[in-house]
């Protein structure tokens, strides 16, 4: 009976472990997901509400046409210091006055908020902040992007909504990489403290 006990508490133990991995592995996605989305959106956030208050020249930049060299360096340098991939500006009604991945403004197309993102419009008319992350394929392949919308006042009144994308693929690689390792280590001890009474007890059998 020994041999057989044995065989079976080594069977019950592998399932144990196999659990254990997949569960650490499954928390281990869960925290970095959330840690992600926490950190997107503070710092969409932090870079929207910057160009918001800081812009020279915003309510000239609003009505569109071509943007003043003083607010095209100012956009440049915060897309650096920001690491953010694109701003954009849209008026009250939802259009696109705005775009930083275009050079010529008064030649860009003017779209709609609502056609891009019709739930975004809905967070416009209602004043209030809209977060989304999404996957972008390119030719280097698969990016997290987060996309925010942050509606903005002037003198009291809704006077348009500023959008950001930040690329999070670094910061996802980088949870990933230290949640991982803590994961791993997590399901080496649990897995440990069932193997070795385990194995005492049979040496006492």
């Amino acid at each position: 009976m020994k041999p057989f006990g044995a065989a079976k508490l080594a069977g019950i133990l592998s399932a144990a472990c196999v659990a254990v991995t997949l569960g650490a592995w499954q928390l281990n996605d869960y925290a970095v997901q959330a840690l992600v989305r926490d950190t997107a959106t503070q710092s969409s956030l932090d870079a929207a509400t910057y160009f918001i208050d800081k812009m020279p020249n915003l309510e000239g930049v609003l009505k569109g046409g071509n943007v003043p060299a003083e607010d095209m360096a100012f956009i440049e340098a915060v897309l650096q210091a920001k690491g953010v991939s694109a701003f954009k500006l849209y008026n009250t009604g939802g259009f696109l006055v705005f775009d930083s991945t275009v050079k010529n403004q008064a030649t860009a197309t003017l779209s709609s908020l609502g056609q891009h993102n019709p739930s975004a419009l809905e967070a416009l008319k209602g004043g209030t902040q809209f977060i989304k992350l999404e996957d972008e394929v390119d030719a280097n392949g698969t990016k997290l992007l987060s996309e925010t919308y942050v509606p903005f006042r002037s003198k009291g009144e809704l006077a348009g909504v500023a959008e950001v994308y930040i690329d999070q693929t670094a910061a996802v690689a980088l949870f990933r990489k230290s949640f991982g390792k803590f994961s791993a280590l997590i399901a080496i001890l649990v897995c440990l403290s069932f193997a070795i009474p385990a194995f005492a007890f049979l040496r006492r059998t």
